[in-house]
């Protein structure tokens, strides 16, 4: 499978567009890159983990997009959070504090 584009270098303007973009790219991700026995081995996440994730904008899911986030709905967000949740729950859990508790104004 190839390498699926970040949502936001995509000419993709929907809510479900992007959604669906991130969503491809975290399966991507969760077949070809993600290690989750290493990083309970070490106890810690890769900083590459974290800027892959930043890269692909699950650190501004709800951010608007002239602030450099996705702007995307409720909806959606809580759809990429589910996928997140099936891939690696600790993963999960520091997305979603990030955009929920981190990222509220």
């Amino acid at each position: 499978m190839e390498r699926p584009t970040p949502p936001f270098t995509s000419p993709v303007n929907t809510s479900e567009q992007k959604c669906n973009a991130v969503v491809e790219w975290l399966q991507w991700y969760a077949e070809n890159q993600h290690r989750p026995l290493l990083y309970d081995q070490r106890r810690c996440f890769s900083p590459d983990v974290i800027l892959e994730a930043g890269m692909h904008g699950l650190m501004g899911l709800n951010v608007p997009e002239q602030y450099g986030g996705l702007d995307l709905d409720m909806r959606s967000t809580v759809r990429i959070c589910q996928q997140l949740g099936s891939i690696d729950l600790s993963l999960a859990t520091l997305i979603t504090n990030h955009n929920f508790l981190s990222l509220s104004p």
